[in-house]
């Protein structure tokens, strides 16, 4: 929880390089890890739906992905 939002983009990035879209968006909207960790699961969906990760399996491996 304690990244910046590049260290949240490059381990959305290190996903696959379909995600890099998705990593940049965290970028644009200075999504950190302390922000990212102060929202609810459905805070947290809703958030990656507004960023543009339509896919609800996409936005399960970033939140796998966010939580190791």
């Amino acid at each position: 929880a304690s990244l910046d939002a590049a260290g949240v983009a490059q381990v959305i990035s290190n996903i696959s390089p379909a995600f890099a879209p998705f990593a940049q968006k965290f970028l644009d909207f200075a999504c950190d890890g302390v922000f990212l960790a102060s929202l609810s699961p459905e805070e947290l969906d809703e958030t990656l739906v507004d960023i543009g990760v339509t896919e609800k399996l996409q936005r399960r491996r970033i939140v796998i992905e966010l939580t190791k």
